[in-house]
């Protein structure tokens, strides 16, 4: 399998994801080792594999808090976040923003 072709089922799989998406299990998913997988999202990317999960899941974020018709609490369970706060916090963390603050600015 191409390491472009990792990525792409990679951003598949983040889509239907129940639970927070890990290294692990996307690199079972690809059946690849965790390291092998790790090396291609790098390679690929620049960023860490973990670090390019948590940037897909933000961005998959910033989308559903687009829509004004979700809760921020859908928007965390849709993502697989078991607790809104758990949510909100690893919002806060890579925008400095909440996810409230954040639909208030777009």
């Amino acid at each position: 399998m191409s390491s472009a072709s990792a990525l792409r089922l990679l951003l598949m799989i983040l889509a239907q994801t129940h639970g927070l998406p890990t290294v692990n299990y996307f690199a079972d998913k690809c059946c690849l080792s965790t390291g092998y997988f790790g090396q291609l999202v790098k390679t690929e990317t620049g960023r860490t594999a973990k670090d390019f999960i948590n940037d897909q899941l933000l961005a998959a974020a910033k989308e559903q808090l687009n829509d004004e018709r979700l809760s921020i609490n859908q928007v965390a369970e849709s993502l697989g976040f078991e607790y809104p706060q758990h949510f909100v916090r690893f919002f806060k963390q890579r925008t400095g923003m909440t996810p409230k603050e954040y639909r208030k600015a777009v």
